[in-house]
């Protein structure tokens, strides 16, 4: 995955990435529509989609991590996220897709829809680029987080258990 709320990719796959000259298809870059409007907090996501490392795993059935989370973090990155949309004026899922695309090694992203409202609206995020004071003030909001998770991009195990090694 590769979200405003999971960055692990920026540690070493990115660079590797570049080094090689290979583009980055980003995926899920809406962290499973947590980076919308349609969820006001993450305690109201579908247990199925709490089961990642960003997610307390003693509060979700089936989580196999093993780990804390990171709940306040990502709740702090959430709502800074959302104000800032908000403040642009845009919603929070066309900020989140302009910022996976604003990356150049980011070649598409692969974000799902249910209606022609929502279609359209993904569409839009690559008509106009974010500019880089917002850029750079999205990497602020959500780099505790990042820092918290690290570099391993296995969501679903303990960096311990890592299986992209």
């Amino acid at each position: 995955a590769y979200s405003l709320l999971s960055r692990a990719i920026e540690y070493k796959m990115l660079p590797f990435c570049a080094a090689q000259g290979i583009g980055v298809i980003g995926y899920s870059p809406l962290q499973q529509g947590l980076i919308s409007d349609k969820f006001v907090d993450i305690d109201t996501l579908p247990s199925g989609r709490r089961r990642t490392r960003h997610f307390n795993s003693t509060k979700v059935k089936g989580s196999r991590h093993g780990g804390q989370g990171a709940e306040a973090e990502m709740k702090k990155a959430l709502v800074e996220i959302r104000d800032l949309s908000r403040a642009l004026g845009r919603p929070t899922s066309q900020v989140a897709l302009m910022w996976s695309l604003a990356n150049p090694l980011v070649t598409c992203v692969l974000v799902g829809c249910r209606n022609l409202i929502q279609l359209e609206a993904n569409a839009a995020a690559a008509e106009e680029p974010l500019d880089q004071d917002t850029l750079k003030r999205l990497n602020e909001i959500t780099a505790p987080l990042k820092d918290k998770l690290g570099s391993s991009f296995d969501y679903y195990e303990s960096p311990e258990n890592d299986r992209t090694r």
